[in-house]
Parts: C-alpha cells; structure tokens; sequence
C-alpha cells in the first residue's frame, strides 16, 4: 500500500473479496481519500467531487486510480449529473436561506419572561440570539428536520422555545458557556404539563443538548426529559383530532406534520441514547405514526407551492415504519420504494433498535442464532437497495439532504457493528462510571468474536467509519459534537 499526493492506491493483493462488494461502499474508496483535496473540508465536504486539475507549470505526472460506479454513485444522483456539487449547491440553498431576527421589542418581551424564572439572568443580545438561530437552522436543524423553517418565526414562538434553539446553535458556534446558560433557563421554563407540539419541539432540543452537550453531568436532566417527552407524546397522540386533513388545507397539514416529524426525531434520538449509553428507549412507532412526507413538501414556503408539489408526488403506499421493515424482510417481494430520506433514516433507525433488542435477547449459543442474525444481514443489504432507488441518494455532506444521508450511513454501521458484537455492557459504563479501568475491564470480559465474513463485513464498516474523523480531524469532529453524535456511536 502507498500514498501519492495524499490519494490512496491500493495494491492489488488489499482488494477487497468480491463476496464484501455489497459492504455499502465501493472497494477503492477513492470518494473518500479525494476528502481533503478540497481547502475548507467543512465548507465543501464534498467526497465525489474530481479530482482538481494540476497547475500548467506540473509536468510530473502521477498515476491515476481507475474507478468505477458504485452504488452510491448513481448516474441518477445530483453528483453525478452535476459534476461540480459547488454549483449545485448553491443553487439549491440559496433560496432556502432566510434571516431569523430578533427584534428589540422581542428580545425586551423575552427578558421579561425569563426574569420571572431567573431574576439574575441575561439574555444574549437580539444580534447574537440571531445568529445563533441562523446558525441552527444550518446545523442541527439539517439532521433533525421537526420545525416547518420556511414559516417558523420567532415573532410567534414561545420563548422556551426559542431559547432551546439558540442554545444549540451557540453550542454549534463554539459558545459553550452561552449555550449553557440559554439551556438552562430554557430547561426552567418547560412546562411539565403542557404537551402542545412547541413542547415537545423544546424537550427534544434540550434532551439533546443535554445528551451531547460534551458536560457528562447534564445526562441526568437528559434522562428526566427522556421520561417526560414520552407522556407529553403519548398525550399528543391521544387527542381524538389525528385525522388526515382536506389536501386543500395546508395549515391542519403542517400541524399534523410537525407532530410526526417531532415523534419520529424524538425517536431516534433515543434510540442514539440507547446506542451511547444502553438506556432503552421508551418510544416506539405505531401504524398510527405513520410515515414522513416527501422532503419537498415539507419545504414548500406556501400554500400554492405545498398543493403544486403534493400533485406530482406518487401517493405513499406505507402506512407505518413497520410496514416497510415487514416488505424488508419477504426476500420474494420487491424492495420497497418512495420512501423519501428522511423516512429512510426514519427505517434504519427502527432496525437498529430490533437489532440491538435481538442482541440483548438472545445468545449466540442460542439454537437459531445464526438464522436470525443472517436475517438481519439481508434486510440491511435490502435497506440499502432501497436506499440507492431514492433519486436524492447521495454520500456529499454538501448535498441539500447530506445530514440525513450521511446519518443513514452511520446508523447502517452501527447496524453491522452490533449485529456481530453486542457492545452494550460496555456502553451502560459511560453513564456513571470515571475510570478507564473500568471500561478497559468490561471489554476485555466481552466475547471472542468468531471470524467469518459477517465479522469481517462489521470490521470493514467500523474501520471506514474511523477513516471519517481521521481525515477531517479529530479537533474539528471534537468541537462539533452534535454534528458527530450517529457517527461516534458507531466507533466503539
């Protein structure tokens, strides 16, 4: 194995077995060692991208690695068509970027209510508050789709609200102390009765602020708001107005909407507590769920466009998760199809948390252990297919659904890594525990894993997720830790 110009060119004797082709990504992996060719890798995480051309003056001339499409690089998908994914992004965000300001009189009327929680408490200026709310809405917001941005105004949200926005967003602008202090007073002033859709938007900002804050003492206000955002939904969902509003109606729409996009969000994002931390989640998704709406839909900025974009969308043919998990699983049935990205990561998310449920359950000693975990080994393979058929599948950070897409990836690893190795002993430690002893001696009391091409298929995976950070760096994925939160999960 050598490098050359920072590009890795594998020797024919590192190939990988052809029996590992359907690992999710191409064997050469040359989409990602064309990672840092870029000169702001977190302006333009763009691993498709060509390679750049060399100056007039270099005559020296390097080999070039032969690629050839992958799966994940469709001639169907935006990187492929648009060869720059630069351009293209631009042209697809920019009309997408809207300014949040909190006026004078807005900030004055928010001081008000939180000095009636916390007299001593200082709002950050209406400028700051608005650059953390823009800056939100370009990072958390991209991985976590709950609030409708093109008609969210913090004119008319409540100030809860707004505060648990801006405290991630000043997390995510390396404001440690500012997001600290904007959590907990947003944390104070939660309701614990209420259960409108705005409440539990709050309770999922601040449980995860609080899960990935970087401050280990904040998991215990995590775990409370765990407990409290399962009534309030459980409450939301109870209310006997659930019913599918007229096409026509855009505004009964987005309510309803919304309450879906908060529950399938509140849903993963427990499940990643369960992957961080072996504390169950205490949602699980019903037929009555659902499943999300197409990804324009849910951006159109009016009435007029939301029915434009309605009527040439195929009407969905899946009722719930479970339903598209149960077509997964019937190798004699086609692969299920527009699913949308968001629901794709909704379905990924469900079967991690059956895997990892299987895992507990079961021993590998168990007769029928390897049927069922076979099992498991096809439906991923088919989550994928499924995957590859959307028309917006793509592995670019820089695409308009990169989050989300790039989130799928980690979850599918994690998928693989614990369906050969249950690491949940070892992740209940991270709760309470503060010594590396301890963790060093819970890992060594795990089992031996037996070689074969199921373990070899989950160490492909967890080493590819490690090439990530490696070449982005270790300090950058370290002060972006909600940005990494699927990803470092999927490390251990």
């Amino acid at each position: 194995m050598s490098w050359a110009n920072d590009n890795l060119v594998v020797s024919p004797e590192y190939q990988l077995n052809p029996s590992l082709q359907g690992c999710f990504l191409p064997a050469d992996l040359e989409w990602l060692d064309n990672f840092q060719q870029h000169p702001h890798p977190l302006d333009s995480l763009s691993w498709s991208a060509p390679t750049p051309e060399k100056p007039a003056g270099d005559i020296q001339q390097q080999p070039q690695t032969q690629t050839h499409p992958s799966i994940l690089s469709r001639p169907s998908s935006p990187l492929a068509i648009h060869g720059d994914i630069g351009n293209y992004i631009k042209t697809t965000r920019t009309s997408n970027h809207r300014v949040y300001p909190i006026t004078r009189s807005r900030r004055e009327a928010m001081q008000a209510e939180v000095n009636s929680f916390c007299p001593n408490n200082v709002l950050p200026s209406s400028a700051a508050l608005s650059s953390f709310i823009h800056r939100y809405f370009r990072s958390f917001h991209q991985h976590q789709p709950f609030l409708h941005e093109s008609t969210w105004s913090p004119d008319e949200a409540p100030t809860p609200l707004i505060l648990a926005i801006c405290a991630n967003g000043a997390l995510y602008s390396l404001e440690r102390v500012v997001a600290a202090d904007l959590h907990q007073v947003a944390v104070v002033m939660i309701n614990k009765e209420d259960a409108d859709v705005w409440v539990l938007q709050t309770v999922m900002l601040l449980m995860a602020f609080s899960a990935w804050g970087g401050n280990p003492s904040d998991l215990g206000t995590a775990l409370q708001l765990h407990g409290r955002a399962t009534l309030a939904l459980r409450k939301s969902w109870s209310m006997p107005t659930r019913e599918e509003p007229p096409i026509a109606d855009w505004e009964i729409w987005r309510i309803n909407e919304s309450l879906k996009r908060i529950t399938y969000c509140l849903f993963t994002l427990m499940a990643l507590i369960h992957i961080a931390y072996d504390i169950p989640s205490t949602i699980m998704l019903e037929d009555q769920h659902g499943m999300p709406c197409h990804e324009s839909q849910w951006w159109a900025a009016t009435s007029n466009e939301w029915m434009d974009i309605s009527a040439k969308i195929p009407a969905r043919q899946w009722i719930s998760a479970e339903a598209v998990v149960q077509r997964l699983g019937d190798e004699t049935l086609p692969t299920p199809s527009n699913i949308g990205m968001f629901g794709c990561h909704v379905i990924i998310m469900t079967l991690l948390q059956k895997i990892i449920q299987f895992r507990r359950c079961c021993s590998s000693e168990q007769s029928g252990f390897s049927v069922v975990r076979q099992h498991f080994f096809q439906v991923l393979k088919r989550w994928q297919r499924m995957w590859e058929s959307e028309p917006d599948a793509s592995l670019s950070p820089d695409h308009p659904h990169g989050p989300i897409l790039f989130n799928c990836t980690a979850i599918l690893r994690v998928a693989y890594i614990r369906l050969v190795a249950d690491f949940s002993p070892i992740r209940a430690t991270f709760v309470f525990s503060s010594t590396t002893e301890h963790i060093e001696t819970r890992i060594e009391g795990l089992q031996n894993l037996t070689r074969g091409s199921q373990t070899t298929r989950a160490a492909l995976q967890a080493c590819l997720a490690l090439r990530i950070p490696v070449r982005l760096g270790f300090k950058v994925v370290a002060r972006t830790s909600f940005w990494t939160s699927p990803k470092s999960g999927r490390s251990v």
